[in-house]
C-alpha cells in the first residue's frame, strides 16, 4: 500500500486556508504526486481519497473549516461520553 501522506501535506502546503473543496481530491493529485514523495503511477492515477480521515478533511476543506470541524468532533465525543457514562451509571440501580 502506498502512502500517501507526502501527496497529502504537498496539496496543504500549497492550498493551506481554503483547502480544494469538496470531492476534489482526485483532481489535482497528478500535480503533486510527482513533485513530492515516492508514489507510484498507479496510485496517484486511481486512488481517490487519502485513506485517511482527518487528512481528507484536510485537504478538502482547508484550515479555516478544519479547525471547527475537529472543535465539533471533540464536543460530540465529550456529549457522547457523559451519555454513555450516564447510561451506564444508570443501570447500576
Amino acid at each position: 500500500m502506498q502512502d500517501a501522506r507526502p501527496v497529502v501535506w504537498n496539496i496543504v502546503a500549497h492550498s493551506p486556508v481554503t483547502g480544494l473543496g469538496p470531492l476534489t481530491f482526485s483532481l489535482p493529485k497528478p500535480l503533486y504526486g510527482t513533485t513530492f514523495g515516492l508514489i507510484s503511477a498507479n496510485w496517484i492515477l486511481f486512488s481517490s481519497i487519502p485513506h485517511n480521515g482527518y487528512l481528507q478533511m484536510l485537504v478538502l476543506m482547508g484550515q479555516f473549516r478544519f479547525v471547527p470541524f475537529i472543535m465539533l468532533l471533540r464536543k460530540l465525543f465529550a456529549l457522547t461520553a457523559v451519555s454513555a457514562a450516564a447510561f451506564v451509571g444508570a443501570g447500576a440501580d
